[in-house]
C-alpha cells in the first residue's frame, strides 16, 4: 500500500453494471467530508464495482443498489461478522434489495471457491469474496455482512482513516516486510488471486510471472532444462487445488524431478491435508488462504532466505 485516495465513490464501472442489470437501480449517497485511507486505488476500485455487481445481480427483477461512505467512530470493539476494533473509520456501505442469503451460505462466503453462482455471461466475472475480504485485510481493514432472506444484504467495508498523505515517495509497507529482487512464479487456476499476488510482489519489487495450471508453469521449467539452464525462478507460489490429477503437489514433484531442491510456497484455502504436507515434506512451505500482502511477503522473504 503506497498511495493515499480520498473515497469518494466515484466508480467508473458503476454505470457499466447498471447498463447490464435493466430494472436496477444504481444511486450513491456520499459523505461530504473528506475520507482518506492509506489505499491501492485500483484493487478499492474493483472492490466496490465487484460488491456493486454482486448485488446488482441478486435482484431477480425490479430493485436497488445503494452505495454510501461516512465516517465511523468506534469507541470499543465492535462484534461484526469479524471484530473491528476501536478507532477511526472511512465505512463504504454497498446495499441490495435482492434475494439476501441463508445462514449457512452467509457463514461461507468469504472462503475460497466457494460460490452459489452459476457461471453465465452475466455471472462468474468478477474478484471472489475471498479476493474481496484479501483485498480489505491487505488495507488494514474489516468487512461485515448483514443478510435477510428475501430483503436484500448489505456489506460493509470498514478503511482506518489517516490524518493526512505521506510524503511523496515514502512508502507505508510495514518496516517488517522486506521485498526483494528475486524472480517468482505464481501458479493459481483463479485469475484475480494471481493477479493480487503478482501485483503485489511486484510492488514489493521482486520479478514475478503467471502460470494458470500446473502444466502451464511446468512448460518453463522443461524448456530451460532442455536447454540446458539453470531454473527460470528463485521461488513458485502455487496453489495446491487446482486441476484434476495435477494439483499443487503433483507440480511441484514434477518440477523437482527437474530441478530438485527448489523453493516453494503451497497456499490452500484448507486446512493442511495429507498433500499439502507431503509438499512440506519435499521441502515447501505452506501458506493458508486468504492471506494478506503483508504474510504473503513476509512467507517468500523467508522461504528464499533459507
Amino acid at each position: 500500500i503506497n498511495k493515499h485516495h480520498c473515497i469518494c465513490g466515484d466508480c467508473k464501472h458503476l454505470e457499466a453494471i447498471g447498463a447490464a442489470n435493466p430494472g436496477v437501480s444504481i444511486s450513491s449517497n456520499l459523505s461530504d467530508e473528506s475520507l482518506t485511507v492509506a489505499g491501492e486505488e485500483a484493487h478499492l476500485s474493483r472492490v466496490i464495482s465487484n460488491l456493486v455487481q454482486n448485488g446488482a445481480q441478486s435482484i431477480a427483477d425490479k430493485g436497488e443498489v445503494t452505495l454510501r461512505t461516512f465516517k465511523k467512530s468506534l469507541h470499543t470493539a465492535v462484534e461484526a461478522y469479524e471484530t473491528v476494533p476501536k478507532g477511526e473509520y472511512a465505512i463504504i456501505e454497498i446495499s441490495d434489495t435482492g434475494a439476501g442469503m441463508q445462514e449457512d451460505v452467509l457463514t461461507r462466503i468469504f472462503e475460497p471457491f466457494f460460490t452459489k453462482k452459476k457461471q453465465t455471461e452475466k455471472t462468474g466475472s468478477g474478484l471472489g469474496l475471498s479476493v474481496v475480504h484479501g483485498i480489505i485485510k491487505d488495507h488494514d481493514g474489516f468487512i461485515d455482512v448483514q443478510s435477510t432472506v428475501g430483503e436484500g444484504s448489505v456489506f460493509t467495508l470498514y478503511l482506518p482513516l489517516v490524518e493526512q498523505p505521506k510524503e511523496e515517495g515514502e512508502t507505508s509497507t510495514p518496516a517488517a516486510v522486506v521485498g526483494g529482487t528475486e524472480r517468482i512464479l505464481v501458479i493459481d487456476d483463479e485469475r484475480s488471486l494471481r493477479f493480487t499476488g503478482r501485483k503485489g510482489l511486484e510492488r514489493l519489487g521482486y520479478v514475478v510471472a503467471e502460470a494458470e495450471n500446473g502444466h502451464q508453469a511446468l512448460e518453463h521449467f522443461e524448456n530451460a532444462k532442455k536447454n540446458g539452464e539453470q531454473s527460470p525462478y528463485d521461488l513458485i507460489v502455487l496453489d495446491m487445488i487446482m486441476e484434476a490429477g495435477f494439483d499443487g503437489l503433483r507440480t511441484y514433484e514434477a518440477i523437482l524431478d527437474l530441478f530438485p531442491k527448489h523453493k516453494a510456497i503451497v497456499c490452500s484455502g484448507f486446512a493442511e491435508n495429507d498433500r499439502a504436507k507431503a509438499a512440506e515434506d519435499l521441502g515447501a512451505d505452506w501458506l493458508a488462504k486468504p492471506y494478506r500482502l503483508a504474510e504473503l511477503a513476509l512467507a517468500v522473504r523467508k522461504r528464499l532466505d533459507r
